[in-house]
């Protein structure tokens, strides 16, 4: 995530949105019932989908404060 903003700031000089789209689960955790989800599982789908929203914005936040009325769109499942 990092030098993926470190090269777009080389690229361009700010950024009026960003959208977020990240979602990941492993295929065997989504097999079952929900119930016998793993604490492992969930905590990486809950890292990779959920977090990530905070690592991105944290990245693009430089480019972002340039821009006048910036905006995040994060995007669910559900």
């Amino acid at each position: 995530v990092k030098a993926l903003f470190a090269q777009l700031g080389k690229d361009v000089d700010s950024l009026d949105c960003l959208v977020h789209s990240v979602a990941f689960a492993k295929k065997e955790e989504l097999a079952g019932e929900f119930v016998q989800t793993s604490k492992e599982g969930y905590l990486m789908a809950q890292e990779i989908s959920a977090y990530s929203l905070t690592a991105v914005c944290r990245e693009a936040l430089p480019l972002m404060e340039k821009s006048q009325g910036a905006s995040v769109i994060t995007l669910s499942y559900y």
